[in-house]
């Protein structure tokens, strides 16, 4: 394991703490959560997992030591910030669905200066689809406005986890499954 590889480890353990800590800091006990809370947490954690192996398989075998990457490196740094935030806001779903919509773009943001540098490959191709779609589901559940118990948003959150399982099989992010 390099460095690289090891500070997205720690940045996995300070998404669980957030996640952990915007549960415990919300006033409502976690049986009157809404299924719209539950089905966005389970969201939050699977993406945060899929692009936690997606990272740690870039960084096994990228090439460090070029301005691409280091601009990609800051640009991620800015990207976990912003998951790390959306984990902690998850007591307040709007927030933390605006959030995360962020994160994505900005993660994307990292996406596209890899691809610049050595040309995009098949999975980065998924990932602009995925993303964009993920983008325009969390802002469209952020624009509901805290809308939580209707068809509507139950409907939004049911097409991320979607999209989610289509990018966890089309982008490879556990190779050993596909053995």
């Amino acid at each position: 394991m390099n460095v690289f590889q090891a500070f997205n480890n720690g940045l996995a353990v300070g998404f669980i703490a957030a996640f952990l800590a915007g549960i415990a800091h919300s006033q409502l006990p976690l049986r009157a959560r809404s299924a719209s809370f539950v089905l966005f947490g389970i969201f939050l954690c699977l993406i945060r997992l899929k692009i936690f192996l997606d990272d740690h398989k870039y960084f096994q075998t990228a090439a460090t030591r070029t301005r691409h990457f280091k601009i990609g490196f800051v640009v991620g740094v800015i990207s976990w910030i912003l998951w790390g935030l959306a984990a902690l806001f998850i007591g307040s779903l709007e927030d933390s669905y605006f959030l995360a919509g962020t994160a994505i773009l900005v993660s994307s943001i990292w996406i596209a200066v890899v691809a610049i540098r050595s040309g995009a490959y098949r999975e980065q191709y998924v990932w602009f689809g995925t993303n964009a779609a993920y983008v325009l589901l969390l802002w469209a559940l952020y624009r509901r406005n805290g809308e939580e118990g209707d068809w509507v948003t139950w409907s939004l959150l049911g097409a991320l986890l979607g999209v989610l399982l289509f990018d966890w099989i089309k982008s490879d992010s556990v190779p050993e499954l596909a053995q």
